[in-house]
């Protein structure tokens, strides 16, 4: 995962970045480890298992999201260097989870 941004509040936790995977397949599973890695173990092993049905249902309303964009590169704006900086990206990748 590159270009990783968390946004936490006291219940939810809003995690995006880019994948460089050749699929969606393997960019959530790559999303999914970086997750329970990171973050929450729980929550990143179920996207690695349940992938497939992330892919039927990505996104609701609910205080649980999962957003899914094929994009053409990876970017993020460099504070300390106050330059754009620019990789190879396939994917990006946006989740809220509530916290347990």
């Amino acid at each position: 995962m590159k270009y990783v941004g968390v946004t936490e509040r006291s219940e939810t936790m809003t995690i995006d970045g880019y994948s460089n995977a050749k699929t969606v397949n393997g960019a959530i599973a790559e999303f999914g480890r970086y997750i329970a890695k990171r973050f929450d173990e729980d929550e990143g092993n179920n996207l690695v298992k349940y992938k497939q049905e992330c892919l039927m249902n990505p996104s609701s309303d609910s205080d649980y999201y999962l957003t899914i964009e094929d994009v053409p590169c990876a970017s993020n704006w460099n504070e300390e260097t106050e330059e754009m900086e620019y990789t190879d990206g396939n994917y990006y990748l946006c989740m809220r989870f509530v916290k347990h």
